[in-house]
């Protein structure tokens, strides 16, 4: 995990073209702080997976026949119309 952090400082600097300066921490203190994030992590996890499971097999939007939904108000079409165009 921290690897890839390193690795998107290390991109963002070079997009910027300056080097980040370092930010002092406690490593005590970050530990803690990533117990916590680790704790939100496997909640949210959880909770989407419970969401998945409600939602049944017909995936991420739900019914299909709903007139709401992007598909229904062509925003799709769209989006496919301006990616064509680049």
């Amino acid at each position: 995990m921290f690897r890839y952090d390193v690795e998107l400082f290390q991109r963002i600097e070079h997009l910027i073209g300056k080097k980040l300066p370092l930010y002092q921490t406690e490593e005590e203190e970050v530990m803690m702080l990533m117990e916590r994030v680790t704790e939100a992590q496997r909640y949210a996890r959880m909770e989407m997976s419970e969401q998945h499971g409600k939602k049944g097999k017909r995936g991420r939007h739900g019914d299909d026949d709903d007139p709401d939904t992007e598909e229904a108000l062509g925003v799709q079409k769209k989006l496919k119309k301006k990616l064509k165009k680049k």
